[in-house]
């Protein structure tokens, strides 16, 4: 674990002693991690007998005044007896203590330790000493000399050991992350949990949060927003500086239907005083199969049990195990990496993903064969946090026989979590030469296979019968087997039974490498279709015959395993040959003769001609640019198949017959476009609805705020500390009319007289602009925007920091201020009470205030407003302190 000291700069690393159990050492740098000094002993007083020490967690008292720069430790204790137990070093990491430490509870796991901006020391972790399981806290407010009683934070559903939530292999828990505000003070807690003790969602993370101290939590939210039962687990998170943000990241299994590959997904929230408000997940990696069991010191079940977070006040920073890569070293396996990611509030954008295929037309039997013309509907999700617009997709396929009639679409635009079909659905036509069950896979999941003489575990999504045993998991092999008990990567096929494997299917056993050149990308990928408990799991092997430089013929074939059954299909699409050369079957035991009770079945596959190959044009176009400025020229790609003629309609009364034309558009507005194509007597037509957006060019608005896209920050420090105007945009003045003064008085809070001021201290160039106004009288600061990004605002998000200069003599209660919008700076709305400012004084004697001390002022005001309607480009808005 690492933490760190502002107050001296130190890193500290601590971690299990290689040498004795009894111990924790702890690193430190003093040089920004380029060296570490040798370790000290973070559990001091213990021995073998009494400390086997386990999964400590560090964190440092980073807050000024007293305790500022104490170390904390909190871990588990195996030894006898044992427990959770705490230390604390108060010399900057060089001696710890107590010896024997600090014994909080006889039990437990995942222990974490936080310190609070009062100094508070708090103490959390998994309990398991009374039925249900819980997560359980103790706090300090004398810097861990002693704690207070227990609280429960929240039971649990799961039962598993240390909480486990059963994920394959993979050792998994309920142990908890916690951060605390370091504004409000209040507490986050993060942790993953099931739905039912057994069966249901097999993880998902859950949030609450303590604002006075600990004693009393909220309900808890679900922080994954999928609708599936994939497990989310091993949650981290990480809260921002000014306290106005917070992210949670996790390992998630939703959009695989076997339960078994990973991404890494992650969510952002805004905290505006006790609440907080989750945004949409977003996917911040692709997939990759679980690996543990890589470092023979290590557990062979372990895989991400440390992932930390960090932040500042721009981004969120996330670590994890991410294993996409395939192993060099250990062909067998892929390889345990590390990665991370930073993101700010925002996340990442759109994402956009495949969400579902359905393939239909045809003979009608939602199978493609030969000589037939089948309708692909692809659905695609945006799984990230901002809106996709513009959205095109291209299909090709090179499957021998198989050609893409209708290959180019559009989608609508996407908001986050939104997913849709294409406008124009997909065609694919197959010729009478199509191999006849030949796989033509769509929207599989790759399980990581690319290699030779290789082999990959995989999760089963439902539990299997193999000679009369239940398997749950399996490994393929590039080889051309899956195997439920071994691992062996054996490239020497012989006859059956071979006394190197067990429990094993032989769908094609020959020397193959799926990380060819030839043909498509090769690997071996899953489906799962059907529904439950009819469901059919679909492995494909896309590989090549051996060779060194890669480019042996490719094979492809097929096993099915049916659930409920103790069934399998194999199927064979390309073999560049009559196969003879590989071994195919079946085998229980490792060798000693055929196993009793084995049956081999081998059926010829015969397809139903499917009608016809797609007859007739497809209309299909692109174009480019799709928007900008009058007088706009755009180009038209036409990609359209079986037309010999063409007829265009630009949707601004302009048209063609050019099979590739251009068109400009001189004046502004959204142009609906469509292509007829002809052939054959047969038309078939494309509409692509408000697919060209034309704007006019902007005239230059003086005394307004550009709005380009980019972050708008003003701080009023251009001022100066003898400034007498506003910056351009801003605008200040009383009463309740329409506003226009640019004059401002500069003064440090002293003045008590009605005006518009430039506050800051005598001689600093540290500005804020605001007004003074007695009793009633209305006082007004105006910010005027033009939208020039191009495209309309939906909404926006607004930060800002409130300084009071001056109390006074009654201690109004109007001493606030609220943040209003506009389109005609007439008409006003309130944005909200989390957009307002309320003076941190008001009571006490009249007089000057210093604006920047920190009672006087506070900081991350603000959140995200959506307008009623939304801001169109080139439109003018308001914003008013009032």
């Amino acid at each position: 674990m690492l933490a760190t000291s502002v107050k001296t700069g130190t890193i500290l690393l601590s971690t299990l002693s290689y040498f004795t159990s009894e111990q924790i050492l702890i690193f430190r740098s003093v040089d920004n991690g380029l060296s570490f000094t040798g370790p000290v002993n973070g559990a001091p007083g213990f021995n073998t007998t009494n400390g086997d020490q386990d999964k400590e967690w560090i964190t440092v008292d980073n807050f000024p005044g007293s305790g500022f720069g104490n170390v904390y430790m909190f871990w588990r204790n195996f030894g006898s007896p044992g427990g959770m137990t705490f230390t604390k070093s108060t010399d900057d990491g060089l001696t710890w203590g107590p010896a024997g430490g600090t014994v909080l509870a006889s039990g437990g796991q995942g222990a974490q330790v936080v310190v609070g901006p009062d100094h508070a020391v708090y103490c959390f972790w998994y309990d398991s000493s009374s039925s249900p399981d819980r997560i359980s806290m103790r706090k300090s407010t004398d810097f861990g000399a002693s704690f207070g009683p227990t609280v429960t934070v929240t039971t649990l559903i799961g039962t598993g050991v240390n909480g486990d939530l059963g994920l394959g292999g993979l050792r998994s828990s309920s142990f908890p992350q916690v951060v605390v505000n370091p504004v409000s003070s209040n507490l986050y807690i993060v942790y993953p949990d099931v739905t039912a003790v057994t069966g249901g969602d097999r993880g998902n993370i859950y949030f609450r949060q303590s604002t006075n101290g600990g004693t009393n939590w909220s309900a808890s939210i679900k922080v994954n927003d999928d609708s599936t039962t994939q497990a989310q687990f091993q949650p981290a998170t990480a809260v921002r500086p000014d306290g106005a943000g917070l992210a949670v990241c996790w390992y998630d299994r939703r959009r695989d239907p076997a339960g078994a590959l990973i991404e890494r997904w992650g969510v952002t929230a805004a905290i505006s005083g006790n609440t907080v408000t989750f945004g949409p997940n977003f996917r911040l990696s692709p997939q990759f199969p679980a690996v543990f069991g890589v470092d023979p010191g290590i557990n062979s079940t372990y895989m991400g049990d440390y992932d930390m977070m960090a932040a500042d006040t721009s981004f969120f920073y996330t670590t994890w195990g991410d294993n996409r890569d395939a192993s060099i070293a250990v062909p067998s396996r892929n390889k345990a990496n590390i990665r991370s990611a930073g993101f700010t509030r925002a996340g990442p954008g759109a994402v956009l993903d495949v969400d579902s295929v359905l393939v239909s037309g045809g003979n009608g039997n939602g199978v493609i064969d030969p000589n037939e013309c089948n309708i692909l509907n692809l659905v695609v999700r945006n799984d990230g946090t901002g809106t996709a617009t513009n959205i095109t997709a291209s299909l090709s396929s090179t499957t021998p026989g198989v050609s893409v009639a209708q290959s180019s679409s559009s989608y609508p635009d996407l908001a986050p979590g939104a997913a849709a079909a294409s406008t124009t659905a997909f065609t694919i036509s197959t010729d009478p030469s199509f191999v006849c069950g030949t796989p033509v896979k769509l929207g599989t999941g790759d399980v990581g296979n690319h290699g030779d003489d290789i082999t990959t575990p995989i999760s089963l999504p439902f539990s299997y019968t193999f000679y009369g045993q239940a398997f749950t998991s399996a490994r393929v092999s590039a080889n051309g087997n899956l195997q439920f008990t071994g691992a062996n990567s054996d490239y020497v096929n012989a006859c059956l039974p071979a006394p190197a494997f067990a429990n094993t299917i032989f769908a094609f056993w020959d020397d193959l490498r799926t990380d060819g050149t030839n043909g498509p990308t090769q690997g071996i990928y899953t489906n799962l279709s059907g529904v439950t408990p009819n469901r059919v799991f679909n492995l494909e092997w896309r590989a090549s015959y051996y060779s060194a430089n890669g480019n042996g013929n490719p094979v492809n074939f097929e096993m099915r395993l049916y659930e409920g059954q103790q069934r399998f299909d194999l199927i064979y699409g390309a073999l560049n040959g009559t196969g003879s050369s590989a071994t195919v079957g079946a085998q229980k035991d490792t060798g000693g003769g055929l196993s009793n009770g084995l049956q081999l079945a081998f059926q010829t596959i015969t397809c139903p001609d499917g009608g016809g190959t797609c007859g007739g044009p497809i209309a299909s176009f692109t174009a480019g640019p799709t928007s900008g400025l009058a007088p706009l020229t755009v180009n038209f790609t036409n990609s359209s198949s079986g037309a010999t003629d063409y007829g265009w309609d630009f949707g601004d009364g302009n048209t063609s017959t050019a099979i590739n034309p251009a068109n400009t558009y001189t004046n502004a507005g959204n142009y609906t476009v469509s292509l007829r194509a002809i052939g054959g007597g047969v038309t078939n037509t494309l509409t692509r609805a408000n697919y060209i957006l034309v704007t006019n060019t902007l005239p230059t608005m003086p005394g307004l705020i550009a709005v380009s896209g980019d972050p708008y920050v003003q701080d009023f420090n251009s001022m100066g500390p003898s400034g007498t105007n506003t910056p351009p945009g801003w605008y200040v003045g009383t009463g309740t009319g329409a506003i226009s003064g640019t004059n401002l008085t500069v003064d440090s809070g002293s003045s008590k007289n009605t005006g518009n001021y430039n506050y800051g201290s005598s001689g600093s160039s540290d500005r804020a602009l605001g007004s003074l106004a007695a009793n009633s009288i209305q006082r007004d600061t105006d910010a005027r925007f033009v939208n020039r990004s191009g495209a309309a605002i939906l909404s926006f998000t607004i930060r800002y920091t409130g300084e009071q200069w001056r109390l006074g003599g009654r201690g109004s209660p109007t001493n606030h201020l609220v943040l209003q919008y506009s389109t005609d700076g007439i008409n006003f709305t309130a944005l909200g009470a989390a957009f307002n400012f309320n003076s941190p004084l008001n009571s006490g004697h009249a007089g000057p205030l210093d604006g920047n001390a920190p009672a006087n002022r506070v900081s991350g005001i603000g959140g995200t407003y959506t307008p009623a309607t939304s801001i169109t480009n080139g439109q003018v808005f308001y914003l008013r302190w009032a």
